[in-house]
């Protein structure tokens, strides 16, 4: 009988040999490695994770005595990847040893304790998580440790877009600011990477592995943040995270979750939308170097922005006040044959 199994575990320490036959154009590789390299190799690396996940278990509890919850579950949390490492060393050692029996008996044994382990971190983290979200740095945190729980990869890059007003794509001084909270929040994450949006024609975005995207809604006595981790090399949502929070906390920031000037800026995005589709064939895209949604400018920061059209066109740039009253900024900007499809 044959069996035949796969893994993707990246094992440390091959030898390899490699021949080429000149005569058949076909080149050949073999890799291995001594049993007792493997073993000796794979059980110093069990016993490094296993004292790992000792000093973070033991910074965890340190933390829970100062009542820094947020930091006592990042330690909680980080303890997983170590234990999925472990079980890959374990699985290792196990295949390499000549005494299969006596390996499994032993490896059974090691399992048995770090079960008790895991389960001991996820009933702490619970508990923890049951706690009330108290500030908007809580609800950050809160927010982010749903989401990287959700996937894997010790090196993500990470791009947050400001949250929009309900259904609006507008946003807000308070979604501007919660913003730098959740970028703060994963620079506190071992497996996390902050990518900023950039200042030029060409987004950031595209540097970045997954994007933090969402929206704001208000409800009677309420507050609800609703995020989602989207993943620029799937194209689809790969996690999502939401918690309500009372309209006090908001307000302890002193932000208002409302963009400024609400009512005269949705009156005016209807009336953009209605004249959306043109016949002419005429396809305009704008954008700014902050991206065309959910744009807060403030006092001092420069306004670049961006326009590309398929056709010799002129271009009529009109500014909307928060008074309501109209600024001309450019009449009859012209793009000519030599400028068509370029930024």
């Amino acid at each position: 009988s044959s069996v035949q199994s796969t893994t993707n575990m990246e094992i440390e320490g091959l030898n390899g040999l490699t021949h080429f036959d000149k005569k058949n154009k076909t080149a050949y590789s073999f890799s291995y490695i001594k049993r007792q390299q493997l073993d000796r190799t794979y059980s110093q690396k069990a016993v490094d994770y296993r004292e790992k996940i000792r000093s973070r278990i033991k910074l965890g509890k340190e933390y829970q005595q100062q009542d820094d919850k947020n930091k006592a579950l990042l330690q909680y949390r980080l303890c997983f990847p170590l234990f999925r490492k472990l079980e890959e060393a374990e699985t290792i050692i196990a295949a390499s040893s000549s005494s299969l029996a006596k390996s499994f008996n032993e490896l059974e044994k090691d399992i048995e304790e770090d079960k008790l382990n895991i389960s001991e971190i996820q009933r702490i983290i619970s508990e923890l998580e049951m706690q009330p979200i108290e500030n908007v740095k809580d609800l950050g945190w809160y927010l982010v440790h749903l989401l990287s729980g959700q996937i894997s990869g010790l090196s993500n890059r990470i791009m947050v877009s400001r949250l929009s007003y309900q259904d609006t794509r507008m946003s807000s001084p308070f979604a501007r600011y919660f913003q730098q909270v959740i970028e703060n929040k994963i620079s506190e994450l071992d497996k996390w990477t902050v990518v900023r949006h950039g200042d030029s024609a060409t987004p950031n975005y595209k540097k970045s592995d997954y994007i933090i995207t969402g929206t704001i809604w208000e409800h009677s006595d309420e507050i609800e943040f609703i995020a989602n981790l989207f993943s620029n090399r799937k194209s689809l949502i790969v996690a999502g995270a939401n918690a309500r929070i009372s309209r006090d906390i908001i307000k302890s920031s002193g932000f208002s979750i409302k963009p400024q000037n609400f009512t005269q800026a949705f009156s005016d995005q209807k009336v953009f939308k209605q004249d959306e589709v043109l016949g002419s064939g005429l396809m305009l895209d704008v954008w700014t170097n902050k991206g065309s949604e959910n744009l807060v400018f403030v006092d001092g920061e420069r306004f670049k922005l961006y326009v590309r059209v398929n056709l010799p066109c002129n271009l009529r740039f009109i500014y909307h006040l928060a008074d309501g009253s109209r600024t001309m900024l450019l009449d009859s900007y012209f793009i000519d044959q030599s400028k068509i499809n370029k930024v």
